[in-house]
């Protein structure tokens, strides 16, 4: 697979966890509203059971409250709070893993190295005695084709060349 496909395909992967997380969001937002409206219609039937509610209030009818009681945003809410600042924090921290592994795949897929063949390969494959200039270049434009096989093959002493280069002709232009 080249590079270039696996940027693609770690792009797409990255859409695909934004969106799930999207929709885990979302879901989680319209649970604690229903939750919430729900909370709301059952201390307004409670209310007015109660008689509470009908006119305007005073603090006769609302009985006595504490200050700390009036400021502080109930349990659920904070909950609630804590698990989307949380969830944020996930999906950031995902999101700077994503990049950073989007940006090494697309690095990797930049190195002119390894597409590079060496620039002695041709002198090499020509200097090889005993084969026709069609297999010669035939082998050549094989290596080019894959590099990774032309560096290790730059790299091999002559003998082994010579093997090599005879295991391609043999397969690749059989009877010959």
């Amino acid at each position: 697979m080249d590079k270039r496909t696996k940027v693609l395909i770690c792009a797409a992967a990255a859409y695909m966890v934004l969106s799930m997380m999207a929709l885990i969001i979302e879901s989680r937002k319209r649970k604690r509203g229903a939750g919430r409206a729900e909370e709301d219609e059952a201390e307004n039937k409670e209310g007015q059971a109660n008689g509470v509610g009908d006119g305007p209030s005073t603090q006769d009818s609302q009985g006595a409250t504490s200050s700390s009681s009036v400021n502080m945003p109930n349990k659920r809410a904070r909950t609630a709070e804590i698990e989307e600042k949380e969830l944020i924090a996930a999906f950031k921290h995902l999101g700077d893993k994503l990049v950073k592994a989007i940006e090494k795949v697309a690095k990797v897929g930049c190195r002119s190295r390894d597409n590079d063949v060496p620039e002695d390969l041709f002198d090499n494959i020509n200097s090889l005695p005993g084969f026709d200039a069609t297999h010669k270049n035939s082998y050549f434009v094989f290596l080019v084709a894959n590099p990774h096989i032309g560096r290790a093959f730059n790299k091999l002493p002559f003998k082994h060349k010579l093997r090599w280069v005879d295991l391609f002709i043999s397969g690749k232009f059989p009877g010959q």
